[in-house]
C-alpha cells in the first residue's frame, strides 16, 4: 500500500502542465497523436479547453481528452466516466443501477450524503416516444444498455449538478441534435433549400398534384445515402416529397456529409421537375359539365358547347 501511494505521489505531475506555456506544448504534442479522439486531432485549441474543463471536474489532462467528447459542437462526458467521477466524489453515498428486462425499464438509484435517495427510470416506451427506439446504431444493437445510460445520466445530473458543472452524458448528447449545429443545407424546408441552391430569392412554385390533399404516408428513416436516393424515386407528388424531406432532415444533418446532403437535395430537385413535367403533359380535365357528363377532358368540348351557360371551361 505504501509503495502504491508513493508511486501515485511520484507521478502526480507527470504530463500535467503547471502553466499556460506547458499546456500549449502538451496540446500541440497531443493533437498530433493518433491516440487522441478525432475531435482533438490537429486541434490543440480543443485540447486546451478540454483540459481546462477536466481540471474543474478533477480529471487529469489525458483523462479529460479521453472522456470529454465533442457532440454537436458541445462538450459532454461519456457515461462510464460520469459514474466513475461521481462515485469517487466525497458526497456520493451510493449509486445503484438495475434493468427490468421483462418490462424493458432501466432504473438508477442515487443518494447524496445527507439527502434522500433519488430514482430515475427510462423505459423502452420512453425511448419510442422520444423517437430513439430502433434508431440505427447503439439503440438498435444495444437497447438495454442505452436505456441504462439514459437513466444514469438523468439521475447523476439531477443529484450532482454542481460536480458535473452542467455537462450532459455523451450518449444523451448524441440523441439531442441542436438546430444551430446542423449543416445549413439540412435545415429548413425542401422548398427553401432548392431556392437557395438555385440562388433565387423567389418562392419555388408548388404544383397541384391531387384535387383532395391526403396525409402522406409515414416514411421510415433512411438507412444510408443510397436508401434515401431510392426512396425519393418512389414519391409521386410534390407535397409528399416536401413532407418526406422535412421528416428526415434532422437525420440527414446527423448522419450525412455536406456532399451527401447536396446529393439528396439535387435528387429532390430532379424528382420535383419530373413530377411537374408529368403534370404539364397530362390531359386537362373539367368537372361538372352542364351536360351531366361529369369529369371530362377539356379537348372533348367543342366551341359551340363551350358557349353554354355554366360551362366551367369558359
Amino acid at each position: 500500500m505504501t509503495v502504491t501511494n508513493e508511486l501515485v505521489k511520484a507521478n502526480t505531475g507527470f504530463m500535467s502542465p503547471s502553466n499556460m506555456n506547458e499546456a500549449f506544448k502538451f496540446a500541440e504534442i497531443a493533437a498530433k497523436s493518433d491516440l487522441v479522439p478525432k475531435d482533438y486531432r490537429n486541434k490543440p485549441g480543443n485540447i486546451i479547453i478540454a483540459m481546462t474543463m477536466g481540471q474543474e471536474l478533477g480529471l487529469k489532462p489525458i483523462q479529460a481528452i479521453q472522456n470529454i467528447a465533442v457532440i454537436n459542437g458541445r462538450p459532454s462526458l461519456w457515461g462510464d466516466a460520469m459514474i466513475a467521477l461521481i462515485r469517487g466524489h466525497h458526497t456520493c453515498e451510493y449509486i445503484k443501477e438495475e434493468i427490468d428486462r421483462e418490462n424493458k425499464v432501466a432504473i438508477c438509484r442515487a443518494k447524496r450524503k445527507g439527502q434522500d435517495e433519488e430514482v430515475r427510470e427510462f423505459s423502452l416506451e420512453d425511448a419510442k416516444t422520444a423517437g430513439l427506439s430502433g434508431k440505427q446504431g447503439p439503440w438498435r444493437n444495444y437497447p438495454l444498455r442505452m436505456l441504462q445510460q439514459r437513466a444514469r445520466s438523468w439521475a447523476l445530473r439531477d443529484v450532482w449538478p454542481d460536480v458535473l458543472t452542467g455537462l450532459v452524458s455523451a450518449e444523451e448528447a448524441m440523441d439531442t441534435p441542436q438546430d444551430y449545429d446542423k449543416p445549413a443545407s439540412a435545415t429548413g424546408t425542401l422548398k427553401d433549400k432548392l431556392a437557395a441552391k438555385a440562388g433565387e430569392a423567389e418562392e419555388v412554385e408548388e404544383a397541384q398534384v391531387v384535387e383532395k390533399s391526403e396525409a402522406p404516408p409515414e416514411e421510415p428513416t433512411c438507412l444510408d445515402i443510397d436508401d434515401c436516393l431510392a426512396k425519393i424515386q418512389t414519391i409521386d407528388n410534390i407535397p409528399h416529397l416536401e413532407n418526406w424531406y422535412r421528416k428526415n432532415s434532422a437525420w440527414f444533418a446527423d448522419n450525412m456529409s455536406e456532399d451527401g446532403l447536396n446529393k439528396i437535395i439535387d435528387a429532390c430537385a430532379k424528382k420535383r421537375a419530373e413530377i411537374k413535367k408529368s403534370l404539364s403533359d397530362a390531359p386537362k380535365f373539367i368537372n361538372d359539365c352542364p351536360d351531366g357528363k361529369g369529369k371530362i377532358p377539356v379537348d372533348y368540348c367543342n366551341d359551340e358547347c363551350r358557349k353554354r351557360e355554366g360551362c366551367p371551361a369558359l
